[in-house]
C-alpha cells in the first residue's frame, strides 16, 4: 500500500487509569481520553519527538526528575524515503523500538550515577615554523617593506598621480601577486624617459632594488609551501562518561512513532518510581496485593484495542485490581506460507518475552566520549593561516539479562495488523504477566513437582513388578519338577490302548466376507475431553 502523507505520525499510549497512582492525576486523566477510542491518534504535521514532549506538557512533567518520578525519553531515526517499498522495514522498526527504549534507560542510569573524564588542551608547538621561519619571514617582509617605501618615495617625486595608484598596495599583496607583476599591473604604462635624469635614476634604482626582493620572496614562499598544514595551534576538548547498574521498575508507558518523507524516528517514554519499583519486585515474587480496580478486564482491554501501532512494554490494573505488564512484540509476514507466518509470529513473541524481562531486571551500561579539536594551520600562503576544526562522538549503550527465571508469562492475543504506516502486513504478540498468574505459575510448578515425585515413585513401582514378573519367569525356566513330571506323562500316554477310537463330531467356523464401510474404533467416551 503506497503511503500518500507527507508525515505521518502515531502515538500510542495504551495505560490504564491509576497507573502512575493519585498523586499523579493529571497523568490519569490524559491516559483516560486516550483509552476511549480505538484508533491510533494521529497527527500530520508533528514528529514522534514534538508528540511526546507535548504530552509532557500536557500532564505537567519534564524529562528527567520530577519530585520522585523520574521520565526517561528515548528516540531512534532510521533514515527511509519510503517505508512501505522496503520489505525490511517492520524488522527494523522493531529493532529501533528497542534502540529508543534502551536511550531512555541510558538517561537513568546516568542520572543515578555517572564517573566522568574531561579534559582541555591547548597547545602551542615549538617548530622550525614558529621560530626560525617566522624570523626569516619577518627579515624578508622588513626588506620588501623597506624597498617598496623607497620605491613609493621616488615615484611620488616622479609622478603624483601614479604613486597614488599604489596607495593599499601592502605586503600581502606583494606576497601574493608578485612585486614584478604587482607594478605592472598598478603602472603599466608609466614612461620615465621624460623625467629629470636624476629623478629617472633614483626611481630606477628603487625600482631595481624592489625587484631584487622578489628574490627573497619567492625562496620564502618555496619554504612555506613545504610547511603547508603545519600546526601553529591546537585547541582539544574531550569528555567521557561511564555508568552501569542493575535497574528495577523503569516502565515504558508510551510510544510515538512518525515517518516525514525522507526519516523514520520511534519516541518511547519510560518512568521509574519507588512504587514502580516496589510494585514490579511483588509482581515478579508474587506477592498478593491488591490495587484500585481498572476500568475493565485485561480481555476486554487487549480485544478492544488497536495494537498496529503500539511498541514496547503497557501498565494495566485490571477491573479486580491485578497489576499486569503487557509486552507487545512484532514482526513482519513475508510470505503466505505456513512457514512465514511461523515464523513471524516467533519473531514476535520472542520480542514480547524480551521486553518483559527488561523491566522486571536488566544489567544496563553507557559509555559515551566527544572530542573537539580545533587546528590553527599554515596555509601557502605568506602571512596566511587558516582554522581547521573536527569532531568525533563515541557511544555504546547495552542491557543484558542472563539467567533470569520468570514465571506466570504467556501470550493474551496473537493477531495480524496492517502497519498504517508502511501498509505492511505484521504478526502482533500481546505477551502479559501478572502477581496473580505468577502465583498460578507457582502453584503449577508445586502441583507439577508433587505429582512428578509421584510419577517417579509410581513408575519405579511398576518397574519393580516387571522385574518380579521377569524374575518368576525366569525362576520357572529353571524349575526341571514340571520338565519330569510332564515326561512321565507323556510316557504313560504314548503306551497302546485297547478301546477303539470313539467318534467325534466337529463344525467347521462359517467363512466370512470382507464388508464395506466405516467403524468408529471403539473405547473413545465423551470423557475424553473432560
Amino acid at each position: 500500500m503506497k503511503i500518500l502523507l507527507k508525515l505521518s505520525v502515531i502515538f500510542t499510549m495504551l495505560i490504564p487509569t491509576y497507573a502512575l497512582g493519585a498523586e499523579f492525576k493529571s497523568t490519569n486523566e490524559v491516559i483516560e481520553e486516550t483509552q476511549k477510542s480505538d484508533a491510533p491518534l494521529y497527527s500530520d504535521t508533528s514528529s514522534s519527538e514534538d508528540l511526546a514532549a507535548d504530552f509532557l506538557n500536557e500532564v505537567g512533567l519534564t524529562e528527567g526528575d520530577n519530585d520522585g518520578l523520574f521520565v526517561a525519553v528515548g528516540t531512534a531515526v532510521l533514515p527511509e524515503p519510503d517505508p512501505a517499498s522496503n520489505p525490511d522495514f517492520l524488522t527494523m522498526r522493531r529493532i529501533k523500538a528497542s534502540e529508543a527504549s534502551l536511550e531512555a534507560k541510558r538517561q537513568f542510569i546516568e542520572f543515578i550515577r555517572t564517573t566522568m573524564s574531561a579534559e582541555d588542551v591547548v597547545t602551542l608547538p615549538e617548530s622550525p615554523f614558529s621560530t626560525e621561519f617566522d624570523d626569516k619571514m619577518q627579515a624578508t617582509k622588513d626588506k620588501v617593506n623597506k624597498a617598496f617605501r623607497k620605491y613609493k618615495i621616488a615615484l611620488l617625486k616622479a609622478n603624483k598621480a601614479e604613486a597614488a595608484k599604489l596607495n593599499g598596495v601592502d605586503f600581502s599583496v606583494l606576497a601574493k601577486e608578485g612585486i614584478l607583476a604587482t607594478i605592472k599591473r598598478i603602472n603599466p604604462e608609466f614612461d620615465a624617459s621624460n623625467l629629470d635624469k636624476k629623478l629617472a635614476d633614483d626611481l630606477a634604482k628603487a625600482k631595481a632594488d624592489l625587484e631584487a626582493t622578489e628574490t627573497d620572496l619567492s625562496n620564502l614562499k618555496d619554504e612555506l609551501e613545504t610547511l603547508r598544514g603545519s600546526l601553529q595551534q591546537e585547541n582539544v576538548s574531550s569528555v567521557e562518561t561511564f555508568s552501569k547498574m542493575n535497574v528495577v521498575g523503569l516502565v515504558p508507558i508510551a510510544s510515538f512513532e512518525s515517518w516525514d518523507g525522507e526519516q523514520y524516528a520511534t519516541t518511547i517514554i519510560s518512568i521509574w518510581t519507588v512504587k514502580e519499583e516496589e510494585r514490579t519486585r511483588a509482581l515478579y515474587s508474587g506477592q498478593e496485593v491488591v490495587y484500585e480496580p481498572g476500568a475493565s478486564s485485561v480481555k476486554d482491554f487487549i480485544n478492544s484495542t488497536d495494537w498496529s501501532t503500539a511498541q514496547g512494554v503497557r501498565k494495566f490494573f485490571d477491573d479486580k485490581g491485578n497489576f499486569w505488564l503487557l509486552s507487545i512484540g512484532s514482526s513482519p509476514i513475508k510470505g503466505k506460507s505456513s512457514k512465514a507466518t511461523r515464523t513471524a509470529r516467533g519473531q514476535a513473541q520472542l520480542s514480547a518475552q524480551k521486553q518483559i524481562a527488561f523491566v522486571l531486571f536488566s544489567e544496563a551500561s553507557s559509555k559515551r566520549s566527544a572530542r573537539d579539536k580545533l587546528q590553527e594551520v599554515t596555509t601557502g600562503n605568506v602571512g596566511e593561516t587558516e582554522n581547521q576544526s573536527v569532531s568525533s562522538f563515541a557511544e555504546t549503550i547495552s542491557q543484558k539479562v542472563e539467567d533470569l527465571d520468570i514465571q506466570g508469562m504467556s501470550q493474551l492475543k496473537g493477531k495480524k495488523y496492517t502497519h498504517p504506516i508502511s501498509g505492511q502486513e505484521m504478526y502482533v504478540s500481546i505477551y502479559g504477566i501478572s502477581s496473580k498468574a505468577v502465583r498460578q505459575a507457582q502453584l503449577m510448578e508445586a502441583s507439577q513437582a508433587r505429582v512428578t515425585q509421584d510419577m517417579i515413585r509410581e513408575n519405579q513401582r511398576s518397574k519393580g513388578v516387571k522385574a518380579g514378573f521377569d524374575k518368576a519367569i525366569d525362576d520357572a525356566k529353571k524349575d526341571k519338577s514340571s520338565f519330569q513330571k510332564g515326561f512321565k506323562e507323556g510316557q504313560a500316554k504314548a503306551k497302546p490302548q485297547s478301546n477303539a477310537p470313539k467318534k467325534s463330531s466337529s463344525s467347521s467356523p462359517k467363512s466370512g466376507s470382507s464388508s464395506k464401510g466405516g467403524f468408529k474404533g471403539a473405547g473413545t467416551g465423551s470423557s475424553a475431553f473432560r
